[in-house]
């Protein structure tokens, strides 16, 4: 065999285990857990309960497998003319093993409203839980619903 054709062989070897290493490295595994969070709205059961008209926004988490030690924070957020502001976070928290598919709910994020004048809202929702012994990190969708609603803050 001569020098010329084993020293191509060669590179052409090495180039094809290159390219098939970098194809394998870019195919992400997908993520165990997810996150939805619901639009805005005024909250009927708040003022049921309570007697006071609030802005709320709810969300859940779910994984595809058993976890433990759940957090689900959600926060409300307010456009207004020049900045977006974060009006309040509460968290969610399940110390306990959840069987794969189930629910965690955070039903608490909301802020009672001062006035009728019309605000715009969205809700942002991450979680992180225990999968495997490792620490699994989840956020909603980067798609934001903003809703206006008749609710100063």
């Amino acid at each position: 065999m001569n020098f010329k054709y084993s020293a191509g062989l060669l590179a052409g070897t090495l180039a094809l285990t290159s390219l098939t290493a970098v194809a394998v490295q870019v195919s992400k595994p997908k993520n165990p857990c997810r996150i939805e969070v619901s639009v805005p709205h005024i909250s009927t059961f708040i003022s049921k309960r309570q007697g006071i008209r609030a802005v709320k926004v709810n969300a859940f988490s779910t994984c595809n497998r058993p976890h433990s030690r759940v957090s689900l924070f959600v926060q409300l957020w307010k456009e207004n003319l020049l900045f977006k502001e974060m009006l309040i976070q509460t968290v969610e928290r399940n110390p306990k093993l959840v069987p794969a598919g189930m629910r965690i709910y955070n039903e608490a994020t909301f802020i009672p409203c001062l006035n009728f004048n019309l605000t715009q809202y969205y809700g942002i929702a991450y979680a992180k839980a225990i999968i495997d012994g490792k620490w699994h990190f989840a956020r909603s969708k980067l798609e934001i619903k903003i809703r206006p609603l008749n609710c100063g803050t």
